[in-house]
């Protein structure tokens, strides 16, 4: 509670600054500026909406490089250029904002730095703070995308001939393709002064032994609640296992609307530290049950995103529940026929959903 009341106190003092700043320049600029806005004292509502943004761009899980992605820069961006040409702004577009993909508390520092319009009802401007905030939001997040653009992105296609077989026997079992094929060579980034990382491979390019499973990772579709992939864990999860997977397994990464795990924090940073090029646009989101003590909720929330609401984030937490009352069979079981039991489950699953929904099941034979 201290540190939370220092934190306000220190948000006090920079907008107070701020608004000291704002009225010295308005009152030495010409005599025809309209200065109105610059000596209107932020509200507690607005006090609040700004420590978010300093609380979630300063969180240092967030390497800088989540806190505005593309769909929330462009977004943004759109709003403060026709905020330019028009010089006001209506109540409604805060809902269309965030509709369009803005983040909840972007949004909301929005509203609650709507400052009225003299002489035109239901107009705003936005509270000179904020709108300084703002600007500098954007221009830091594409100073950021900018330096981290100098990644390489995935270019290390295998060749079809050379693309290793789909072997769910081998407990890997990636469906985000008709074949299942692997697609990109994981390769040896270059990190810190270009030292070479020498983080160990990926957990899915080793072999679990019989009965030395840790566990099962498991890829699922929100939508369709659909399992597309898994692999037999053999050592605690990673910080680059989920993301290593998508890069070598799935061929279109930019198309993914959102990824939802219960360390996004851990996965984001290592992916967006070494291949910003392919993952630096990618939504990282926690589920709602492991992102609530985490420090860095507020750059993961999925509650900051109008396309999580309705979704159930706990999904594979869920499937994972339904599958543990295998664990004895699968341990005692070679790696081969504990794929072929989890794959047979997986199977029923979905042909379930598809009857569910009234959808044709796709055959992939």
């Amino acid at each position: 509670m201290v540190v939370v009341v220092v934190f306000m106190i220190r948000v006090v003092v920079l907008v107070v600054a701020a608004i000291n700043s704002s009225s010295n320049s308005s009152s030495s600029s010409s005599s025809g500026t309209n200065s109105t806005t610059n000596t209107i004292a932020p509200s507690l509502a607005l006090v609040r909406a700004i420590a978010v943004q300093f609380r979630g761009m300063s969180n240092k899980q967030c390497e800088a490089t989540q806190w505005l992605q593309r769909s929330c820069r462009e977004v943004l961006a759109k709003f403060l250029s026709d905020y330019d040409v028009d010089g006001h702004f209506n109540r409604s577009i805060v809902d269309d904002l965030r509709g369009l993909g803005l983040r909840e508390s972007v949004a909301s520092l929005i509203d609650n730095a709507r400052v009225v319009v003299v002489g035109k009802p239901g107009f705003f401007k936005l509270h000179p703070i904020a709108d300084s905030l703002l600007r500098e939001m954007l221009r830091r997040a594409k100073e950021v995308r900018s330096d981290a653009m100098r990644t390489i992105p995935r270019r290390n296609l295998i060749p079809a001939r050379d693309q290793p077989p789909y072997d769910p026997s081998t407990g890997v079992a990636y469906n985000f393709t008709e074949h299942g094929k692997r697609l990109y060579w994981w390769p040896r980034f270059k990190v810190k002064a270009d030292r070479t990382c020498d983080c160990r491979k990926p957990d899915w390019m080793k072999i679990a032994p019989k009965g030395l499973s840790e566990g099962l990772m498991t890829f699922l579709c929100l939508h369709s609640g659909v399992v597309i992939g898994n692999h037999m864990l053999t050592s605690h999860e990673g910080c680059k296992d989920a993301g290593a997977a998508l890069y070598s397994f799935h061929p279109a990464i930019d198309q993914l609307e959102s990824v939802i795990c219960d360390t996004p924090c851990m996965h984001a940073t290592y992916m967006n530290t070494r291949c910003w090029a392919d993952f630096g646009d990618l939504q990282w989101a926690g589920d709602r049950f492991h992102i609530k003590p985490h420090t860095c909720r507020a750059v993961y929330d999925p509650d900051e995103y109008a396309l999580l609401d309705g979704i159930n984030t706990l999904l594979v937490e869920q499937w994972h529940a339904v599958m543990d009352c295998l664990a004895r069979t699968v341990k005692g079981s070679s790696l081969c026929n504990a794929m072929f039991l989890l794959q047979t489950l997986q199977d029923d699953h979905y042909l379930a959903m598809c009857a569910k929904k009234g959808v044709e099941p796709l055959n992939w034979n």
